[in-house]
C-alpha cells in the first residue's frame, strides 16, 4: 500500500478507536454520576456540579481503562481471556435468575449473598486449577443458585402476593 493511503487507514482506525473509547468513557462517568453521585451521595448536587464530577470521573475511568489494557499485554488468546472473563462474571449473576425462575424460596438477600459466595470458588478455578475456561460460567451458575437456596433459608421468605405469577412453572412439553 502506498505511504499516503497506509497512513490515512491509520489515521482512520486511530479515530473510530477514539470515537469508541470516548463514547465508553463517557457513559461510564455519566452512569456513575448519575446512579451513584446525584442517588446515593449527594441528590441536591448541582448541575454545574455534576459537570465537574462528571469531567473527573471521565479521567478517572480512562486511568482504569489504561490499567485494564496494560494488564492484557501478555495474554496469548484474546478468545480465551474474553470467555474467562465472561464465564467468570456472567455465571454467577445468571445463578440469580435461575434461582428466581424455579425457586419461590428466593429472597433478595440470599441472591446478593450467594452472588458473592460465588465469586471465590470460581475464581479457585480459573487461577488454582488447570480446568478449561468453558466450565467456569457453568460452575459459576451452580455455586451461585447452590449458596443463594442455603442463604435464603436464613431470612425470612418473600411476600407470596409479590412473587405471585413471577416463578416459572413447568408445564410440560
Amino acid at each position: 500500500m502506498a505511504i499516503g493511503r497506509a497512513g490515512a487507514v491509520n489515521a482512520a482506525l486511530l479515530a473510530a478507536a477514539m470515537s469508541t473509547m470516548d463514547s465508553v468513557l463517557n457513559v461510564l462517568s455519566t452512569i456513575s454520576v448519575v446512579n451513584i453521585y446525584k442517588e446515593l451521595i449527594n441528590p441536591r448536587a448541582s448541575d454545574r456540579r455534576c459537570l465537574v464530577i462528571a469531567k473527573v470521573l471521565t479521567v478517572a475511568w480512562g486511568g482504569v481503562v489504561i490499567g485494564l489494557a496494560f494488564s492484557m499485554i501478555n495474554i496469548q488468546s484474546i478468545l480465551e481471556t474474553v470467555n474467562s472473563v465472561t464465564g467468570v462474571l456472567v455465571g454467577p449473576i445468571v445463578g440469580i435468575f435461575v434461582s428466581g425462575m424455579f425457586f419461590r424460596r428466593t429472597n433478595w438477600q440470599g441472591a446478593l449473598i450467594g452472588l458473592l459466595l460465588a465469586f471465590p470458588p470460581v475464581l479457585h478455578l480459573k487461577f488454582g486449577t488447570t480446568m478449561t475456561f468453558t466450565l467456569y460460567g457453568t460452575s459459576g451458575l451452580a455455586c451461585s443458585v447452590l449458596f443463594r437456596y442455603v442463604a435464603s433459608l436464613f431470612f425470612p421468605p418473600p411476600d407470596p402476593q409479590r412473587t405471585e405469577g413471577l416463578i416459572w412453572k413447568w408445564r410440560g412439553l
